[in-house]
């Protein structure tokens, strides 16, 4: 039996692609493909966060109430056991085990947390892939600026980079392969790029069960997840979090939870783009270890498409007023639903 690691990365529809295999588990099964749930029924975090130094402060330990070492090196053990008992599970009926989470790039950030994730996998499979999807490093940014208005935060639309200093880890494709590469083989590392022209059908899950998997779902049935919102809902939530200051931040605040949903669904579309000009300079220092990235992994020249016509030449003015309408309409849905 064959394991298939997905690793991400982020802003790649990871989530959609979790959604659509924990949610058809049963017909995967059926063509010889279990989606690993020992780790999480969506994703395969916890087993991420298993191969980190034990932190106090990690916010996944903290919610499941792992305060100490001990704790959290018993919750450990246990988990990998229970995958390993899945493992033995699986192998008599399939010819792939799946694990996904954009976690294992995002936080597995050393070479040493790596090889701890391969040392535990080689225990168990001889065939081990790992499968990465990469989104041009500009674009990546701009989605994860929602992302940071729903966790609370007020930033810029784009983090600043400079070429002077050390990539961002989370931004530095190259670093990343190569830290994968050396913990499982180069050869045993799938390159994807999310981008339109790129994906069997432009679609994220098509494209991983015909690519990676070999398997069929009920494409009909897969929902989007992490809605997009417009340049107006962005502000509004950017407001609210402005007035909130600190004491908003975190993924469980409910109102801004609350407010993030009625957004999504009242407020849908392409959010806030950068300048091209903006755009530009913030790719420029990826340019070079994405160009080697490609010709190492992928045979290529460049990994991108590298056309940023799609980028305003200046920046629109903020819609204040769209934006605080629907900041009333929130409010007004609220005190409706609390009144009922």
């Amino acid at each position: 039996m064959r394991c298939l690691v997905h690793i991400g990365t982020e802003k790649t529809g990871s989530t959609t692609l979790q959604r659509a295999l924990s949610e058809q588990r049963p017909l995967l099964s059926e063509q010889g493909v279990f989606y690993s749930k020992a780790v999480g029924n969506l994703n395969a975090q916890g087993l991420a966060i298993a191969c980190l130094p034990y932190r106090a402060t990690d916010p996944y330990l903290l919610r499941k109430g792992l305060t100490s070492a001990d704790a959290r090196n018993q919750w450990s053990r246990e988990l990998l056991a229970s995958v390993r008992t899945e493992i033995a599970e699986a192998r008599a009926n399939h010819k792939q085990y799946v694990l996904s989470s954009e976690h294992f790039s995002s936080r597995l950030l050393k070479s040493g947390n790596i090889l701890s994730l391969a040392d535990f996998l080689r225990s168990e499979f001889t065939s081990i892939r790992i499968v990465c999807y990469l989104r041009r490093q500009d674009r990546m940014a701009i989605s994860r600026y929602t992302e940071g208005l729903r966790a609370g935060y007020v930033t810029d639309v784009l983090p600043r980079v400079s070429s002077c200093v050390a990539l961002p880890p989370l931004y530095d494709y190259e670093s990343l392969l190569l830290r994968w590469a050396q913990a499982f083989g180069a050869d045993n590392i799938n390159v994807r790029i999310y981008q339109t022209g790129h994906l069997v059908n432009d679609d994220i899950v098509e494209d991983f069960c015909h690519r990676e998997l070999g398997a069929r779902l009920d494409y009909s049935a897969v929902t989007p997840s992490n809605t997009s919102l417009s340049a107006a809902g962005q502000l509004a939530l950017k407001l609210f979090n402005t007035a909130l200051g600190a004491d908003g931040q975190g993924v469980d605040h409910k109102p801004r939870r609350a407010l993030s949903q009625f957004l999504a669904q009242h407020a849908p579309g392409p959010g806030l783009k950068p300048t091209r000009e903006a755009a530009m300079a913030f790719y420029a220092p990826f340019r070079v270890s994405n160009a080697r990235l490609a010709a190492a992994f992928m045979g290529q020249i460049t990994l991108f498409n590298e056309n940023f016509d799609d980028y305003p030449l200046s920046m629109p003015a903020e819609d204040v007023d769209a934006a605080a309408t629907l900041l009333k309409d929130f409010f007004v849905s609220q005190q409706a639903r609390n009144s009922a």
